[in-house]
């Protein structure tokens, strides 16, 4: 029973090598996410066409991009406000280097 001996003990140490694989996967897939509370987050967030970044509880603003090329901001309560340090605020076309509309 010598090979039943040998056959138990590789199996062990397979059991062992998996396991310790298996720890280290897990590892690194929760460090390749945020946490649910804070945390920094680098680089880019791609979101396809139509598919929408919305904030607060009820989302009542929402940003997305449309196959067509439009952008869309949508504010449902209160007032959308963009502030800017300067005091001033320029809403640019693709092609044009001035700005459509300048608040001062």
């Amino acid at each position: 029973n010598a090979s039943t001996s040998a056959t138990n003990a590789a199996t062990s140490e397979t059991n062992a090598a998996t396991s310790a694989t298996n720890a280290a996967a897990s590892e690194t897939a929760t460090a390749d996410k945020l946490p649910l509370a804070g945390g920094t987050m680098t680089g880019h967030v791609v979101f396809n066409n139509d598919v929408k970044a919305k904030f607060g509880t009820s989302d009542a603003l929402e940003i997305y991009h449309n196959e067509s090329g439009s952008t869309y901001i949508s504010n449902t309560t209160g007032s959308l406000v963009i502030q800017d340090s300067n005091g001033q605020i320029y809403l640019n076309t693709h092609l044009q280097k001035t700005g459509l509309l300048s608040c001062l």
